[in-house]
């Protein structure tokens, strides 16, 4: 058996064995913290839990870092310990306390005569610094060491300092040389690396701090350039926290990259004082324009807006517009999950939702319902918009609650080239035209042009475009615009009482007015009755333009 584990799917061999199961690690989600805090931390006490999770929900920034299990177990037990600690504003300030953490535990184990020599050691690690940055300095990172080799370079107290209180842990492998002789050629060898990567992380944003605080800013660039910010977010975020004149540089160094400047934002955050102008930014960012959370953005970009609009959401700042550009993958009551694993919250200043998806894209009535069960609890939002889908041709009434109606929410959706509005009286769909009932020239125009040449509804057709194009020739029956000819594709099922047209996808096609051509293509070997004869006659008959029958 092969196990490989990997965050770049498209890493992943072309060829896979014959039988390959394949797992996705979505992180230390909600759930799994609530159950720890209930197993580890306050029992079933509910309130207790609820508690907790609410001091999460107060940090925004520390909600991704949480997902790596270490880090939550010990926010959770530092806060719940700790009733009048200071809430973390930062992920600087939270790991600068999880590294005393790891160093206070095993100094309060030493004699009194070794806590200044442990002490230097834990303040003065410029060595290491300096190691972890060239570690990821550069496409290749190389955050693996031979122990021997490090435990040189470090020093042998300061490497055993920092392996005893885990920061460093070893890892003995077996290693084989490539000439075969005897035995000797069998020998096992130990390799190094940290805990985590973001200790890593932590250790290189101190080197690098210490050199932009140095560096000239025509320099910056080429300092900067080998280190990812997409790969080593938390690096920047550290150095940022860490010294004000390198954050100044490192903001700057963000913004001039036309990828950067969400990222940018989400560096300011590291500072411990947050002033008027960031909040202003943030406000600039979120309340005069577009926010969008796009499907090709990385994931790092998307967790920046995210956290942005959490920022926004804790200072009561009101969010204009956001759109999930091909990046929605479901929804619930109290959350959006995006194709990333990532999760957009409620927020209740949001006035407008747009969800962009892939053309063509055919939506469920259960996935339109909890769409719609989660913008129930967006509180401030007026404008509902899906672009570029197939939605069903109607929401069931009851779902449409009187607090959404009260609230005068208008819900849009433009599958192709027409905008539809959902009226709430019936639950079904009817084309916008700038809020009134009557259409605008330019889309009485186009319509007209459209039912000028034949409609055709074919049984190969999704049923969701079905329901589209009977909206269309709805409309224009309603508003007289004259009707061509529909033809019907081996789609004819049959005439209900009502005179409405059942086809083979269960859609109906109501009595169209301004209809003149109705051509009926059926299957071969299918045979029209007299009673479906008379039924279509009589159809044709509520329709005064009708010229002919095929």
């Amino acid at each position: 058996m092969v196990l490989m584990s990997t965050t770049r799917v498209s890493c992943l061999p072309k060829d896979f064995a014959p039988r390959t199961e394949r797992v996705r690690l979505q992180g230390f989600d909600e759930a799994a913290h609530r159950t720890y805090i209930r197993k580890a931390v306050v029992g079933e006490d509910e309130k207790a839990v609820e508690k907790l999770m609410r001091k999460l929900q107060k940090n925004p920034l520390l909600d991704d870092l949480c997902q790596v299990p270490l880090f939550f177990v010990m926010f959770a037990h530092i806060t719940y310990e700790n009733e009048k600690m200071v809430t973390f504003n930062s992920v600087t300030s939270f790991f600068r306390y999880t590294i005393s953490c790891f160093h206070s535990h095993m100094r309060i184990k030493m004699k009194d005569e070794n806590v200044q020599k442990f002490e230097f050691l834990e303040n003065d690690h410029k060595a290491l610094d300096k190691i972890a940055f060239e570690a990821l300095n550069g496409t290749k990172q190389k955050i693996v060491w031979d122990k021997e080799k490090l435990r040189n370079q470090l020093g042998c107290e300061f490497y055993d300092q920092y392996f005893r209180i885990g920061i460093l842990v070893e890892e003995e492998l077996l290693d084989i040389a490539d000439e075969v002789s005897d035995k000797s050629h069998i020998q096992y060898k130990k390799e190094v690396r940290f805990y985590h990567k973001l200790f890593c992380e932590w250790y290189a944003a101190y080197y690098v701090a210490e050199r932009l605080s140095a560096t000239s800013n025509e320099n910056v660039h080429s300092f900067l350039e080998k280190l990812d910010p997409f790969e080593l977010q938390y690096l920047y975020r550290f150095v940022c926290g860490l010294d004000k004149i390198a954050a100044e540089k490192v903001i700057q160094y963000l913004q001039s990259r036309d990828d950067g400047k969400k990222f940018a934002v989400l560096c300011m955050l590291e500072q411990e004082e947050k002033t008027e102008t960031f909040i202003k930014r943030v406000s600039d960012l979120v309340s005069s324009g577009v926010t969008s959370i796009g499907k090709d953005e990385s994931k790092l970009l998307q967790r920046s807006t995210l956290q942005i609009l959490g920022v926004a959401s804790k200072n009561k700042i009101p969010v204009s517009c956001l759109v999930l550009d091909k990046s929605f993958a479901n929804a619930d009551q109290n959350e959006i999950t995006l194709k990333s694993g990532l999760r957009v919250p409620i927020m209740l200043l949001l006035e407008k939702l747009e969800i962009r998806m892939e053309k063509g894209r055919e939506v469920t009535q259960e996935e339109l319902l909890s769409v719609w069960r989660y913008v129930q609890q967006c509180q401030k939002l007026k404008r509902l918009s899906f672009i570029d889908c197939f939605l069903p041709v109607s929401i069931p009434v009851e779902h449409i609650s009187s607090v959404i109606k009260s609230r005068h929410l208008k819900v849009f959706w433009k599958p192709l080239d027409y905008e539809f509005a959902l009226e709430f009286v019936s639950g079904k769909w009817k084309i916008n035209s700038e809020g009134t009932s009557k259409l605008s020239t330019q889309d009485r125009q186009s319509l007209h042009t459209l039912m000028s040449t034949t409609v055709t509804l074919s049984k190969d057709d999704s049923k969701h475009f079905q329901g589209y194009m009977i909206e269309l020739l709805h409309n224009a029956s309603c508003h007289k615009i004259p009707i061509y000819c529909v033809n019907l594709e081996n789609a004819f099922k049959e005439l209900d009482g009502d005179g409405n047209i059942n086809l083979c996808s269960g859609h109906s096609l109501p009595i169209l007015t301004s209809l003149e051509i109705l051509d009926i293509q059926t299957e071969k070997c299918r045979k029209i009755s007299q009673n479906e004869v008379n039924a279509t006659l009589e159809y044709i008959q509520y329709c005064p333009r009708f010229k002919q029958l095929m």
